[in-house]
This record gives structure tokens, sequence and C-alpha cells, in this order.
């Protein structure tokens, strides 16, 4: 049986750049939410950044009717 591999989180930046807009608007989905879903996210790092794995970014997208591969 094969093991998954586990999904390098994503940056609140490297969500942006994908879907051309700005890191504060991908923020905005991780504390406020769209059509009532957030998208989900961990905060690490001396600076508090958030990431964002790649399935939860999915899920949020496809709640939220956007297109998962822009």
């Amino acid at each position: 049986m094969r093991e998954a591999i586990p999904s390098v989180p994503l940056k609140v930046a490297d969500i942006a750049e994908r879907f051309d807009m700005t890191r504060q608007g991908v923020s905005r989905w991780i504390r406020e939410g769209v059509a009532g879903e957030r998208l989900r996210a961990t905060r690490a790092g001396s600076a508090g950044n958030y990431f964002v794995d790649e399935t939860d970014l999915e899920n949020f997208l496809t709640a939220t009717d956007r297109e998962v591969s822009p």
C-alpha cells in the first residue's frame, strides 16, 4: 500500500499569485470568509504567517464556486 505524499503548505503570497489577487484578499478569505465559508489556515513562525494546505484551498474554492485551477 502506498502512503500519500503530504503537500507543502502554501503561503498567502503563493495563493495570491496563483489567483492574480492581493495578499490582503487571501487574508480576508481566511479571517472573514466568502459566502459563509472561511479558508482554513494555520499560523506559524515568529511573524505569525498563515499557511494553507492545498486540500483546504481546493475545498474552499469548491464550496465558494470558484475555479480550483485558474
